[in-house]
C-alpha cells in the first residue's frame, strides 16, 4: 500500500468549542451525577485513620475539613 502525496481538495476545521453557550442551562454529563442528598458525616468516612501517616500537603483536601 503506497501513500501518494497530492493536493487536498477540501479541508474541514472543526471547533472544539460548543457552538452555543450553556451557562444558563448548565452542562449535562452522563458520566457524573450531582449529589442530591446530605453529605455523610466525616466520622463515617474515617479519613483521619487512613491518612494519618501522610503529611498534610500530600493528604486529600477532605482531611483538612475539620481543622
Amino acid at each position: 500500500m503506497d501513500v501518494k502525496p497530492g493536493p487536498v481538495n477540501d479541508m474541514v476545521i472543526l471547533s472544539a468549542r460548543p457552538k452555543e453557550r450553556k451557562l444558563v442551562e448548565g452542562i449535562r454529563s452522563s458520566l457524573y451525577k450531582g449529589v442530591s442528598s446530605p453529605l455523610p458525616e466525616l466520622s463515617t468516612l474515617r479519613v483521619d485513620e487512613v491518612y494519618c501517616d501522610l503529611p498534610s500537603e500530600a493528604a486529600p483536601l477532605i482531611t483538612t475539613m475539620n481543622n
